[in-house]
């Protein structure tokens, strides 16, 4: 790859920057491009250490998802230890053998409860995804339910070693089946193949005398995930069109770049390497443009004719340019002419 020019770009596709609206919404300009100079300062690169990730991971759905999940499991953890040594629950009697050895068993005990609570909350982190609150809520309170009759069958059916492979058996056809139910199925159907599962390596540690427990805190998890997700990664349409907005815009300085490594390419292996990398991010940016359309529907719906066009038109623009970069590097072969190419690209780019 070339070096970069002191004045190198970066893109600020304003097709879905926000400005105020009538309705006190955040809208978009008129302007296509803004074009800024690159700051050589930390703040700058940190700020470039954003966009390759908001670029990576579109709305940053990823990274939020991810958050959420490890922060509702260290919280339903937490939980579950604190109501373990609280209420006694699972744990041996205090005259039940010598005191060394009880401590032993109900430590033992205590990881055996913390494994139910973190199944349910790690499961329960990915399957809030329904699009109203009555519904999240509502699926999310009964998905406990298949984990703990599939895990009550298998504590039942624990002692008898060729029953539980059987049964083992018919719960992963089953979790196999429900996926065409589409993404309920598959978490219900993770749910009960799991459930299944811990009933089977733990009948020797707990019995269905203390499913009880097991369901207060399979109950504990659900609740301390969906206390996480509202408390702290509750969706709001503003915010999220502005995370879309980051991620198109860095996936459009991308495309830039890539531009410019096309006219730039020195032989014709260097030309079809940088050529496909181009048909990537030219794909990267159709893909954010859909999905921030799809935003702007929910986002600014009484504008959203309006701005799409504007993205649309952001999008064309910024394709036909990667596609003319892309055409006059293959077709011309002499240096001069592709020379002056890479330098209007860099014209344009670098402000």
């Amino acid at each position: 790859m070339s070096p970069r020019p002191a004045g190198h770009h970066e893109v600020m596709a304003s097709s879905i920057r926000s400005t105020p609206s009538s309705a006190g919404r955040r809208g978009l300009t008129d302007d296509v491009i803004t074009l800024e100079p690159r700051e050589r300062t930390i703040r700058g690169y940190l700020r470039d250490g954003v966009d390759h990730l908001a670029g990576a991971d579109p709305e940053l759905t990823q990274l939020r998802l991810a958050l959420q999940s490890v922060l509702g499991l260290v919280v339903s953890l937490g939980l579950a230890y604190a109501f373990v040594r609280m209420t006694d629950a699972l744990r041996m009697p205090a005259a039940a053998g010598a005191p060394a050895a009880a401590h032993a068993a109900n430590h033992a005990l205590l990881i055996v409860a913390l494994l139910p609570t973190g199944t349910v909350a790690l499961m329960v982190g990915a399957a809030i995804n329904d699009t109203t609150k009555r519904t999240q809520i509502l699926y999310t309170l009964l998905l406990p339910a298949p984990l703990l009759a599939s895990m009550s069958i298998g504590l039942a059916l624990g002692p008898y070693r060729i029953a539980s492979l059987i049964w083992l058996v018919v719960l992963l056809a089953m979790a196999v089946y429900l996926r065409r139910f589409g993404p309920r199925g598959v978490t219900i159907g993770l749910v009960v193949f799991n459930g299944g599962f811990l009933g089977f390596f733990l009948h020797a540690q707990i019995g269905l005398r203390n499913i009880d427990w097991i369901a207060a805190l399979l109950g504990i998890g659900v609740i301390s995930s969906l206390v996480v997700h509202y408390a702290l990664f509750r969706k709001s349409p503003t915010a999220t069109l502005e995370r879309m907005r980051r991620s198109w815009e860095a996936r459009a300085d991308r495309l830039l770049d890539l531009s410019i490594d096309v006219l730039d390419a020195s032989d014709p292996q260097h030309l079809r390497s940088a050529s496909r990398r181009l048909a990537q991010q030219l794909v990267r940016i159709n893909e954010s443009t859909l999905m921030s359309d799809a935003q702007i529907v929910e986002s600014i719906p009484t504008s959203a004719a309006v701005e799409a066009q504007r993205l649309f038109n952001a999008d064309l623009a910024l394709s036909n340019i990667a596609r003319f970069a892309d055409a006059l590097a293959g077709q011309c072969r002499d240096g001069p002419l592709r020379g002056k190419g890479s330098r209007g690209h860099r014209g344009r780019a670098g402000g």
